[in-house]
């Protein structure tokens, strides 16, 4: 079974604020391999613009990180729709049956507002979302396999986030 880690990069931390960055890995626990990739950023303008917000505090907090990852998180951002349609293909062809978030109540919900709020259904069902954090609970003796080289980055936590649960679900099986 193809699984897919979604990470993003947000300007908050509730449902309806900005995405500034849309990272994901697709990859085969059995192979032990990353499958495909996705990373884009998306303009905060079209965002603002359909009614998504930025909260001060996340800005402050991003202010206090690297500011490698930040520039990143901002640098040729697309307009949302083609984003969020290309992320619809991609995860499409990919062939992904799952798909993680770093928290049940982060970056699906968070990515699934931005969707509502351009009017295009997300290519995975609800019912298809899976918790990272609960899959850490539920391994709290499996250490990261690997370095996270550029913290805060959406495709680099992906990948950090699916090479660890890659070893976490091969301990629980």
């Amino acid at each position: 079974m193809i699984h897919c880690m979604l990470d993003l990069e947000t300007l908050g931390s509730r449902v309806g604020s900005v995405v500034l960055s849309v990272g994901a890995v697709c990859f085969d626990p059995a192979a032990r391999a990353v499958t495909a990739t996705f990373d884009m950023n998306m303009s905060e303008t079209f965002q603002r613009n359909a009614g998504l917000e930025i909260n001060p505090d996340t800005v402050a907090w991003w202010e206090k990180q690297s500011p490698l990852a930040f520039d990143a998180a901002r640098r040729n951002p697309s307009e949302p729709m083609t984003v969020l349609r290309a992320f619809n293909q991609w995860y499409i062809n990919s062939g992904a049956e799952k798909i993680w978030g770093n928290g049940a109540g982060f970056d699906q919900p968070l990515l699934r507002a931005v969707y509502e709020a351009f009017g295009i259904k997300p290519a995975w069902h609800y019912r298809d979302e899976l918790c990272f954090r609960t899959l850490k609970a539920l391994c709290p003796n499996v250490p990261p396999p690997i370095e996270n080289a550029l913290k805060h980055s959406a495709l680099a936590d992906a990948r950090f986030q699916a090479a660890w649960a890659i070893d976490m679900m091969e301990t629980l099986r």
